[in-house]
């Protein structure tokens, strides 16, 4: 079931600060923020769960975001950006 703008979950709704308000991309003061919205689902958590173990480490912020989720924290949150429109 794709999710609906203003539906987001509170986690979900910290990713547009600097993902974009519809997490399509955006550009911040620390470069580009990549789309989020409609990637694959395992990517997304491959993702997730590479910043939070620190095999990719190179967005600080990313890292300490991740690291402060369990991983089923972080497979909900790539199922519902997963399953926006880009």
């Amino acid at each position: 079931v794709p999710a609906i703008k203003g539906a987001l979950s509170d986690l979900a709704q910290a990713c547009t600060a600097c993902h974009g308000a519809d997490l399509t991309g955006a550009q911040t003061d620390a470069g580009p923020a990549p789309r989020l919205a409609g990637q694959n689902e395992l990517y997304l958590a491959e993702q997730m769960h590479a910043f939070a173990t620190g095999l990719r480490a190179n967005h600080a912020t990313m890292t300490a975001i991740m690291r402060n989720l369990d991983g089923a924290q972080r497979e909900d949150l790539a199922r519902q950006i997963a399953h926006l429109a880009p």
